[in-house]
């Protein structure tokens, strides 16, 4: 059915992750173009910025039996996901099930998540809340959108086009992506490539955006510009301020706490070797229901990075999560001058410091294991995430493999020899120099509302 108005076409928005600022802004984008409605598993206020219904769908047992035996696609992510479990009680049987599982997945003996959700759902009907002409736009992956399923499944039949959206990067190392989109926007050529590899979506279906979250770099590109000028003019002041962008929440109170210890015994070790510096521990922005960085605190060589607007509330298949969204996206530009260097151990916001030209140190898991053998379960479970595997195929100079590099690179901060990581990390996560993720999301979208 052909639509000469875009502006009447209607998106249905899923999202679990509704007050996130990158999806308002997104939504606020699309409604110069559309007429936009989201829905949600959470009561908004009428003051958000588009229409909005609730719709909140509870697994049964059954439910979650069934979806445990999905197939897991050939990630190391996935391979090793048992091993996020070595401090478990029952590590042992979870492991030996898990092998087995990836065992039957090699064997193609496992369906796709998707197809078991499609199976589980396929026959409800939710034609109160989609109509044959609407477009769709879903989270790509569907544990991130556990309360909608049903929903999505059915708007997958009866809507007029489904488009995913891939998030993070790093989505498309798991095994619960949607296979059933008429279109989907990945950060790049590796996203791509990685869909067609590991869940065989066709190549024409796949459009390159660029990251949503870094759409705020490009809007306050000139802002970025004056400071990355500014700091240019500056040497490097006597304290060096070492940025460390931590990996683990605080709701997981066993491995925030190793890499709470981790980051108080480098601060000793930078004693005895770097002359005046200052590590700035910029925490996962969620809370749990402990403090257990006091001991950072407590250090005089450690500042904790304050963030603010906490809020509780469900998202992305949690239950609960007490997280600070930074709205203003000047103060995240002006935070990254506030340091010298990053070191960074996989954090996401390595992606966005990359584009400040301020040195990277990345923490090589797999090498730093055996070489802080004290903190050998911190980095274990480190080196189970992909990340180094993507964000490193050259073997840039950034990349630390042993304590002694972290000391000489501290003393010797050499831009010249560490900015190509910069630049490559900047390309990885926004393709496109010149126009926002967004921007192309609403373009496409358009095209396929006028077929």
């Amino acid at each position: 059915m052909k639509q000469n108005n875009p502006k009447s076409q209607r998106i249905v928005f899923f999202t679990l992750d509704a007050l996130n600022p990158n999806i308002i802004s997104l939504l606020i984008f699309l409604k110069k173009k559309f007429n936009v409605t989201v829905v949600t598993n959470i009561h908004l206020d009428e003051d958000y910025p588009c229409k909005h219904l609730f719709f909140n769908h509870k697994q049964t047992a059954v439910e979650k039996f069934f979806l445990m035996f999905y197939k897991n696609i050939k990630t190391r992510q996935e391979k090793e996901f048992f091993k996020r479990n070595y401090y478990r009680k029952f590590k042992v049987i979870i492991s030996l099930l898990a092998q087995v599982k990836y065992l039957l997945s090699t064997l193609k003996l496992l369906p796709y998540y998707s197809s078991i959700c499609k199976l589980l759902y396929s026959r409800k009907n939710y034609s109160n809340y989609i109509n044959k002409n609407d477009i769709c736009v879903v989270d790509a992956n569907l544990r991130h959108t556990l309360n909608l399923n049903p929903l999505i499944v059915y708007a997958r039949k009866e809507a007029r086009k489904i488009f995913s959206i891939v998030y993070s990067w790093d989505n498309t190392h798991y095994s619960t992506l949607n296979r059933f989109s008429d279109g989907y926007f990945v950060w790049n050529y590796i996203n791509k490539n990685e869909l067609i590899k590991h869940y065989n979506i066709q190549e024409e279906k796949i459009h390159i955006s660029g990251s949503l979250m870094h759409d705020y770099l490009f809007e306050e590109e000139e802002f970025l510009k004056s400071l990355k000028n500014n700091s240019l003019q500056k040497s490097y002041s006597k304290e060096i301020k070492v940025l460390y962008a931590g990996v683990f929440p605080e709701s997981d109170e066993i491995m925030f706490e190793k890499e709470v210890n981790f980051i108080s015994d480098l601060a000793d070790l930078l004693k005895n070797k770097v002359p005046n510096f200052k590590i700035i521990f910029r925490r996962y922005p969620s809370k749990g229901k402990k403090i257990l960085h006091k001991k950072l605190a407590d250090n005089p060589l450690i500042e904790i990075f304050d963030h603010h607007n906490f809020s509780n509330i469900p998202r992305l298949g949690n239950q609960n999560e007490n997280i600070s969204f930074e709205r203003n996206a000047k103060k995240k530009i002006a935070d990254f001058f506030e340091a010298d260097v990053l070191i960074s151990a996989g954090s996401t916001y390595t992606l966005e410091f990359a584009f400040s030209n301020k040195p990277i140190l990345h923490l090589d898991a797999n090498f730093l294991k055996n070489s802080f053998s004290k903190h050998s379960l911190f980095f274990e479970r480190l080196a189970n995430y992909q990340h180094l595997d993507i964000l490193s195929k050259n073997l840039f100079k950034n990349i630390i493999r042993s304590p002694d590099e972290i000391f000489n690179h501290l003393i010797n901060l050499d831009d010249s020899i560490l900015l190509d990581y910069n630049k490559f990390l900047s390309g990885f996560s926004r393709p496109s120099i010149k126009t926002t993720a967004k921007d192309i999301v609403s373009k496409i979208i358009s095209e396929e509302s006028l077929n």
